[in-house]
């Protein structure tokens, strides 16, 4: 759920593996372009929803697993945004804020739909 170079694991074969290592776990293959289109709508770009009906791996996702996934992050941003930032990272906070917010406008929009 971290996608960036040094969560980014390349075999010999020139397959890709991606390792958020402090959370390591398995999910639905769908999952990472999921978190992947939060950053898309956080900036501004493509109609997430649009790309989350055509990519192959999210078009064949549950509906319903996808909204209940986003729920979960957005309960997740609300809470990590209401405690004190870490020492170092002064800006966390905002981001998550941010995150969460964006994560619950495209749930009202799901909801509409």
């Amino acid at each position: 759920m971290d996608l960036r170079a040094d969560n980014l694991l390349v075999d010999r074969a020139g397959r890709v593996t991606v390792v958020d290592w402090p959370w390591a776990a398995r999910g639905p293959n769908w999952l990472d372009t999921v978190m992947l289109l939060l950053d898309v709508r956080m900036q501004g770009g493509h109609d997430a929803e649009a790309l989350l009906r055509r990519l192959p791996l999210t078009a064949a996702a549950d509906p319903d697993a996808v909204t209940g996934r986003l729920a979960g992050l957005a309960g997740f941003f609300i809470d990590r945004a209401r405690l004190p930032p870490p020492p170092g990272i002064p800006t966390l906070r905002a981001f998550q804020h941010a995150q969460a917010e964006v994560l619950l406008a495209w749930l009202a929009e799901r909801a509409t739909t």
